[in-house]
């Protein structure tokens, strides 16, 4: 440790000026009270020195604590920051274990829920549509559990567990799911098709299930293999129940669905108001319009071939487009009071139902069409 220049400097200087004063000296007094000033100059110079070394000892004693207060600070940052790192590995750890043995159970609770899946007898079928029905809010399963269930239910007959299941499917069908309703419209129309053995477009007599009173029914027909009025009721049921979800669906303006460009080949839609629906590029051959209104509906580049349609209001129906409408018959239904239909249709339409057209009405529903 050493004193500043300037201190220094001054101590110096006076010593020297003492040295010089004691040379000069001629007598004993003179030459001791030089000495006596040397003296006093270096003990103040000293005394200097021990000041400053006590003042950095004083210094440096009182930063010890500090400087061990910032690396005791530091340390327990450290700690703490390592502390969370690994608690949040941990926590991520846990969680993974965690998924994986949720999921590990889930998969044994499904392989368990496919034993019950078959399509033996309409009994063994309903237990397993309940059995997939326990799997709709199941992320991983409920696609593969829709689309089964929708199977199962086309074989069913007791009508209160089919609404319930079928209940449980609408509320939860959104657009990436919405062929497992339709898929089952479809089953249940082709069954009733092969039923009756209809050929081409279906009518009164080979569809009786349209017209079929559902008033009183047995929920749970016994001997329902040697009953056909209960055979005719469970159907007409069936169908008319998938008929009012998908129109529930399609009118939903918070599901945001439509029938656009959908195969329902052999879906029976009946009984309820189908106005302003869009069915544009919809496939609805060989299926039923039955005791219904499709009022302002597009029906654009539809495919109509052997399509039953009877006791339908078509007023302000878009035909533009529509090529295919062979086989179709159609009954009781205005369908010249559609905005448009194109020359094609019109022609086999009037043949069909030998409805008189004025060329006027001709003319105005072609060129609604362009």
């Amino acid at each position: 440790m050493s004193i500043s220049r300037g201190s220094h400097d001054k101590y110096v200087s006076l010593e020297t000026k003492a040295l010089l004063e004691a040379e000069k000296a001629t007598t004993f007094d003179e030459r001791s009270k030089s000495a006596e000033t040397l003296k006093n100059l270096a003990e103040a110079r000293n005394s200097a020195i021990s000041t400053r070394l006590q003042r950095w000892r004083d210094i440096s004693s009182s930063a010890v604590p500090i400087l061990a207060l910032v690396v005791t600070a530091l340390t327990v940052i450290l700690q703490t920051r390592q502390f969370r790192q690994t608690l949040t590995q941990q926590v991520e750890q846990f969680g993974r274990t965690e998924r994986q043995q949720a999921e590990a159970h889930e998969d044994t609770e499904w392989r368990e829920a496919l034993k019950d899946v078959s399509f033996k007898d309409p009994r063994s079928s309903l237990v397993g549509a309940f059995a997939m029905q326990g799997f709709f809010n199941n992320p991983r399963y409920r696609d593969q559990a829709r689309e089964i269930a929708s199977g199962l239910l086309a074989n069913t007959i007791n009508v209160s567990s089919f609404d319930e299941i079928l209940t449980n499917m609408r509320d939860k069908t959104d657009g990436s799911n919405l062929a497992h309703m339709t898929s089952l419209a479809q089953m249940l129309g082709f069954a009733q098709r092969a039923k009756h053995r209809m050929k081409g477009a279906a009518s009164v007599t080979t569809a009786p299930f349209l017209t079929k009173d559902v008033d009183e029914i047995d929920p749970n027909p016994k001997d329902f293999e040697h009953n056909a009025d209960q055979q005719l009721k469970v159907a007409a049921w069936e169908i008319d129940s998938v008929s009012q979800f998908l129109r529930q669906l399609w009118r939903d303006p918070n599901k945001g669905l439509s029938p656009q460009h959908y195969v329902l080949t052999g879906t029976v839609l009946e009984n309820g108001d189908f106005d302003n629906l869009d069915f544009s590029g919809s496939h609805l051959d060989f299926g039923i319009l039955y005791n219904a209104t499709f009022r302002n509906v597009h029906f654009k580049d539809a495919t109509l071939k052997d399509l039953f349609v009877r006791h339908v209001n078509l007023e302000g129906a878009d035909f533009s487009g529509v090529s295919e409408v062979t086989g179709s018959r159609w009954e009781d239904t205005n369908w010249w009071r559609a905005k448009c239909v194109p020359p094609a249709m019109l022609e086999y339409l009037v043949q069909q139902t030998k409805h008189a057209v004025s060329q006027d009405d001709r003319m105005t529903l072609a060129r609604n069409c362009q």
